[in-house]
């Protein structure tokens, strides 16, 4: 099974509230990766992206997380993220500090 066909059923039976694996947080967004140098340098590079994103956040603890994001870019660099119409996804965990 491919990374967009598991995602997509994670995704589907979180809307349809399956209580095992209810995220926390559900969030749509946008994005934009570069590096600071491409933007502010003498030589810049164009290896950034734009792309708009689906991720959903559980906090198991009081301090710790997990996230999964799927992505699809439409906006970027060949050379860096193979150009328009790809989609990539991240997962994330890791100790959050409370501020507030």
């Amino acid at each position: 099974m491919k990374t967009p066909t598991i995602v997509a059923a994670l995704v589907a039976a979180t809307l349809v509230g399956c209580a095992t694996i209810k995220p926390d947080h559900l969030r749509l967004g946008v994005e934009h990766l570069s590096s600071a140098t491409q933007h502010f340098s003498k030589t810049p590079t164009d290896f950034g992206f734009n792309a708009a994103t689906i991720s959903a956040e559980w906090t198991p603890t009081k301090h710790t997380y997990v996230e999964v994001q799927e992505s699809y870019i439409v906006g970027g660099s060949a050379l860096f993220s193979g150009g328009n119409g790809h989609e990539f996804f991240e997962a994330r965990a890791g100790v959050q500090l409370n501020l507030k």
